[in-house]
């Protein structure tokens, strides 16, 4: 811990790291019923790499303005970003 996490007084306990969200997320993708296998770790890297990945819009800026994705990529993962995060948001987690 920094400094000035060590004397902010914030309570991190209730935090859950990374590792263990990854952990809790692939049981999540694993119950997917009808999805292959490529496709369960395909949705486990994407999930974790957003959950990392606070700024992943300016990702997708970056790479749209490198014409390496086009705006309909862009909105499109926009959109199963938003739809994921739509049906997670009940979820205790």
């Amino acid at each position: 811990m920094s400094l000035e996490e060590v004397v902010s007084g914030d309570d991190s306990e209730g935090e859950i790291d990374e590792e263990t969200k990854d952990i809790e997320h692939r049981k999540l993708v694993e119950d997917c019923e009808g999805v292959t296998k490529e496709g369960k770790e395909i949705m486990f890297m994407w999930s974790s790499f957003v959950r990392r990945q606070r700024c992943w819009r300016m990702l997708m800026i970056k790479l749209w303005k490198q014409n390496l994705i086009n705006g309909e990529v862009m909105n499109d993962c926009s959109t199963i970003l938003e739809e994921y995060l739509r049906q997670n948001s009940h979820s205790p987690n």
